[in-house]
């Protein structure tokens, strides 16, 4: 799935579809001027397979906090799935190969698309320890922060009103 910007000003919203949903990536902060930015993640769904196999039929079933967990399993495997580009913090420690060549291809969307499953896959690898090693890893900055606020909705026992 590629990312394309549905902004209609200011470049605060990302989406990419996919056959069931549309995956969107929204900069809150960005959105209403706040002066922090706040990152929304949402799975819009065009078709009801994936939640009706996790329980989920009716708006109502969302007021059942059971679905929480699964929701949020679903949520994150999704995020796991997506790779998101994440620049070296110091690109002087890069191995020479990274530095002149990699980093440029691993932000072309064009070129894992052209990469064959299996070498995707191990290019897949090689990004993954690129980014443990070399960036913040802000991709896993926010798979904690979904984990953190699902946990903090089902400890909470929310009553939600649909």
């Amino acid at each position: 799935m590629k990312f394309k910007d549905v902004s209609r000003s200011g470049g605060y919203i990302k989406q990419a579809e996919h056959k069931q949903y549309i995956f969107k990536i929204y900069d809150k902060g960005l959105q209403y001027n706040l002066p922090e930015e706040r990152i929304r993640i949402e799975l819009k769904f065009t078709r009801m397979e994936k939640l009706n196999k996790i329980g989920i039929h009716t708006l109502s079933d969302l007021k059942n906090c059971a679905t929480f967990k699964p929701l949020k399993e679903l949520l994150q495997s999704e995020w796991k799935l997506l790779l998101l580009y994440e620049p070296p913090l110091l690109s002087d420690s890069l191995p020479l190969i990274v530095k002149n060549k990699k980093q440029f291809q691993w932000k072309d969307f064009d070129y894992w698309i052209n990469l064959t499953k299996q070498e995707r896959n191990r290019q897949r690898k090689k990004y993954l320890e690129y980014v443990e090693t070399h960036t913040s890893n802000l991709h896993q900055q926010i798979a904690n922060k979904i984990n953190y606020k699902f946990n903090h909705l089902i400890r909470n026992d929310y009553q939600l009103t649909v």
